[in-house]
């Protein structure tokens, strides 16, 4: 366990090692050929729940670790003066068996800050190698508060046999053009990633899950340039129901009245 505490921490030493090529064009835009991010590695987190001595164990979700391209500071220095390119995007999705595609959420991970330690004009900016987050099921998705349910939520009772991690029919790299003014919506709310950042996966998360990396202005709230798919994507084949006989019946306790609006918020 002590070994993925450390995926949680946007900013390891350890990253992809490919080189790129950085081509700046004028003053407000650049071409840049990129080797795609790579999936470092996935595990299934594992939840026990009942009533009484009466344990089961079944699957929270799954924790995963990628790998981002590795820049050098000098260029996102460059990109940020030319474009206002201030964070990585990432777009996770969920493919189901049948091939519908949901988009589960976007992760912004900064590449600048403001360097208090200087003026108050100063930057500093950070090379990102690798992030990790999770993405549950909801019955411990939605809050914290349903995560500690000793019988979950929504009857869920899954568990996850195997996850695995697949190559995409892909190039290792791609070739982008970024401009300044440049503007792509995103269809959901992006979320700066955290110590505890976790998607919501789904009453199901038998599928496919793709990852996709773009530069974003946090700022304005913009992509900028196309997204980049990564060179693997996790799949997992089956899920598996079990019988929890403890909790046949249960039903969560109540919020207070003050407290039912905060019922539903994420990370609650």
């Amino acid at each position: 366990m002590r070994n993925w505490i450390y995926i949680f921490i946007p900013l390891l030493l350890l990253g992809c090692s490919e080189n790129y090529t950085y081509s700046p064009l004028n003053s407000h835009s650049f071409m840049i050929d990129l080797p795609k991010g790579t999936i470092d590695r996935v595990r299934v987190v594992d939840w026990k729940v009942g009533r009484g001595k009466s344990l089961n164990k079944i699957s929270k979700g799954i924790l995963v670790s990628l790998n981002i391209p590795s820049l050098s500071k000098e260029h996102l220095k460059d990109i940020n003066k030319k474009t206002e390119v201030d964070s990585w995007l990432i777009k996770v999705s969920k493919i189901s068996r049948t091939g519908n595609k949901t988009i589960l959420g976007h992760i912004t991970l900064p590449l600048v800050q403001k360097n208090w330690r200087k003026s108050s004009n100063g930057k500093f900016f950070r090379d990102i190698k690798k992030t990790g987050f999770s993405i549950f099921y909801s019955a411990a998705a939605h809050s914290s508060r349903f995560e500690k349910f000793s019988c979950p939520a929504f009857e869920h009772n899954k568990i996850i046999p195997d996850v695995s991690i697949e190559e995409r029919k892909t190039g290792s790299t791609k070739r982008i053009l970024v401009q300044r003014g440049a503007k792509y919506p995103l269809t959901s709310k992006s979320e700066e990633i955290g110590f505890f950042t976790r998607l919501n996966g789904g009453m199901k998360m038998k599928g496919s899950y793709t990852f996709e990396l773009a530069f974003y202005n946090s700022k304005r709230n913009r992509r900028q340039g196309s997204f980049m798919p990564f060179k693997e994507f996790i799949r997992i084949p089956d899920e598996k129901a079990k019988h929890i006989k403890s909790c046949v019946g249960f039903k969560p306790t109540p919020l207070t009245k003050e407290n039912k609006f905060r019922q539903f918020k994420f990370k609650r």
